[in-house]
């Protein structure tokens, strides 16, 4: 019988959490780069949007956006990060010389974001050749 109240409570906090997770509104980023095909050197022209969840307005609750260039073992090859100033920002990245041809995947987030599910991340897939 002891057990009840205690699996009640269980009960309980896990609901009010589920809640609160739905409640909450998530960023989104959306990025833009000038193309989608880069050869090594070239420089990598951007631009991002950070909206609240799924609504339709910009969001002035993160001032700072990550952006990595991941391989295709998802081991970041150039990072960088940029200031926001409502809800937008924008900027640029040299592709280094020294990567391999292949696909790449260009991804934009907040440190917000990392709590949540990857899919509100700003992604772009980009491929690189290397002459």
């Amino acid at each position: 019988m002891k057990q009840i109240p205690y699996l009640f409570f269980l009960w309980l906090f896990w609901t009010s959490s589920l809640a609160a997770q739905q409640i909450m509104p998530v960023e989104q980023v959306l990025l833009h780069t000038d193309r989608q095909l880069y050869a090594a050197g070239e420089t990598i022209w951007f631009k991002v949007f950070l909206f609240l969840g799924e609504e339709d307005r910009l969001s002035d609750k993160s001032k700072v956006v990550y952006l990595e260039l991941l391989n295709e073992e998802e081991v970041p090859v150039a990072q960088l990060k940029i200031l926001l100033q409502d809800g937008q920002g924008e900027g640029s990245i040299v592709v280094p010389k020294s990567l391999p041809n292949g696909p790449y995947r260009f991804s934009a987030y907040t440190s917000a974001m990392r709590n949540y599910s990857a899919e509100y991340f700003g992604q772009q897939l980009i491929y690189l050749v290397n002459p």
